[in-house]
């Protein structure tokens, strides 16, 4: 059995060797393998980002109709998604007494990047509901996503 400081040692080395930690407990002929990993360098690793937010609301619509979102999510060449999102479609929603629809969608985007060229960004399109049931285009607009960690609100 090894001792916990030696076990520390050894995790130490497998990653300065870039192995995983679990190669080293599992095997007790650990030693005496050889593990042919090509070693990673820098060039190798890609920035990612990650979104995750909501679609809270919208205001400055003189309508009592109902209004729903439509959100695309458009990004350059050299952006990648790690995983596909669903795409984005708010519920129906009338305005509050003071002229706000709430609709607190939530989106999550995972990507990874070769370049900051093409920054994500979302298109958004306003579409409203009459009392006939008829879906008209009624705004759009564009916004780019914020390229800083932390949390913020857009307008």
């Amino acid at each position: 059995k090894m001792s916990m400081a030696d076990r520390t040692q050894k995790v130490l080395e497998d990653l300065n060797r870039n192995l995983s930690i679990g190669d080293s407990f599992e095997n007790d002929d650990y030693d005496k393998q050889k593990i042919n990993r090509p070693i990673r360098t820098k060039a190798d690793y890609k920035p990612e980002a990650l979104f995750v937010g909501q679609v809270l609301g919208a205001e400055g619509f003189e309508l009592d109709d109902a209004l729903f979102l439509e959100v695309i999510f458009l990004h350059g060449d050299r952006w990648k998604m790690l995983a596909t999102p669903p795409p984005i479609q708010t519920h129906s929603c009338y305005p509050d007494e003071d002229g706000v629809y709430v609709f607190s969608h939530p989106f999550e985007f995972y990507m990874t990047s070769e370049s900051i060229s093409g920054w994500p960004k979302f298109i958004i399109k306003v579409h409203r509901l009459d009392e006939f049931g008829k879906i008209d285009a009624i705004s759009y607009g564009s916004v780019i996503l914020p390229n800083q960690p932390g949390s913020f609100e857009i307008e």
